[in-house]
């Protein structure tokens, strides 16, 4: 049970790294104003580009968290089937 909670808790903190280095260019991209619409509102512009990094890393880590839970399960199987073996 520990080697899963593991491996939950590593793949939690690796999605949310690995969302850290993609979510900022696409948070640029989706956030870049379109032809013409070069005023914006600052603040409403800051606390949307806020809100979005937190959902990508939240995003993030639960597909890191339900990936590596899934390895994790599959791991302790694969512990148990050897220690059930016949030696």
């Amino acid at each position: 049970m520990k080697t899963v909670v593991l491996f939950t808790l590593i793949g939690a903190v690796l999605g949310t790294v690995v969302v850290d280095f993609i979510a900022p260019a696409a948070i640029a991209w989706d956030h870049t104003p379109r032809a013409g619409a070069a005023l914006c509102n600052c603040g409403e512009l800051s606390h949307s580009v806020a809100t979005a990094m937190i959902q990508w890393q939240a995003a993030g880590s639960a597909l890191g968290a339900v990936g590596f839970l899934v390895l994790g399960v599959l791991w302790e199987l694969r512990q148990r089937k050897k220690q059930l073996a016949p030696a």
